[in-house]
């Protein structure tokens, strides 16, 4: 091989070279070094990942719970219970309106306008009123003739799945 300037190259003397390669060498061990070095460290998403689908697996569950559900199902049983009471109360009244279409007068007794829903009582006030009264474990009903049916019966029709969607 030749030298850019023509003349051939001359060998290194054995000094330099050793110390090329003691340069080289030193070179590569600081590159090593810097490999080694750890890295800075990701953050870990696994626990908050965790944490998420617990909180979304307790809400989804802790509603189900006996003693949390209980209560609102309680409640719901008694709802349902007064506006089923309701219901049967004005049945019982739409009997004795078409025993008094059908005769002219109101029946003399709850019996007289058909079956009779047990513990519901019968008053007659007029001629053309009457009331009807049922005692319950969860209050006192009492429906007059010429009561709104609308208001007497609220919103029970819908919860009991009578007239709409539950």
């Amino acid at each position: 091989m030749t030298h850019p300037s023509g003349a051939a190259p001359r060998p290194a003397p054995p000094g330099d070279a050793r110390l090329a390669v003691a340069e080289i060498l030193r070179k590569e061990a600081e590159v090593a070094k810097q490999d080694a070095r750890p890295l800075p460290r990701r953050y870990d998403y696994r626990p908050a990942m965790l944490m998420a689908l617990v909180a979304m697996s307790a809400s989804l569950w802790l509603p189900e719970l006996p003693f949390v559900r209980g209560a609102q199902r309680h409640d719901l049983e008694v709802a349902e219970r007064v506006a089923s009471a309701r219901l049967e109360v004005f049945l019982q009244a739409q009997r004795v309106t078409q025993y008094r279409i059908n005769h002219g007068r109101l029946p003399a007794a709850l019996a007289d306008a058909g079956d009779v829903v047990d513990g519901v009582a019968y008053q007659r006030l007029t001629d053309d009123l009457f009331r009807l009264t049922l005692i319950t474990r969860d209050g006192t009903l009492s429906f007059r003739s010429d009561d709104s049916p609308e208001r007497f019966l609220g919103g029970g029709l819908k919860m009991l799945g009578i007239g709409g969607q539950r």
